[in-house]
C-alpha cells in the first residue's frame, strides 16, 4: 500500500494523467470516432474539423501533464 501512495503522490499522478490522455487520443485517432459528453459520437468522416480539434485538445492535455510532471521532477532535483 505504501508503494501505491508514492505512485499517486507528487508529480507521478500528472505523468499517469498525461499517458492516459495520450493513450485515449491515439485510440480515438485510429478508431476514427470519439465519444463526447452531451454530444454523442463524433466521426472523423462526418465532422472532421470538430473531430480533429477534440483530438488535438486531448494530445495537448496529455503532453501538458507530462511536461508539468517532468518540470516538477527537474525542479525537485535542483
Amino acid at each position: 500500500m505504501r508503494g501505491l501512495h508514492r505512485l499517486f503522490a507528487g508529480s507521478y499522478i500528472y505523468l499517469l494523467f498525461g499517458f492516459f490522455f495520450i493513450f485515449m487520443a491515439v485510440g480515438w485517432t485510429f478508431q476514427g470516432k470519439m465519444w463526447v459528453r452531451n454530444e454523442g459520437w463524433i466521426s472523423r468522416n462526418e465532422e472532421p474539423t470538430r473531430f480533429w480539434l477534440r483530438i488535438a485538445s486531448w494530445y495537448l492535455a496529455g503532453f501538458g501533464f507530462i511536461g508539468y510532471s517532468l518540470f516538477q521532477v527537474y525542479k525537485g532535483s535542483h
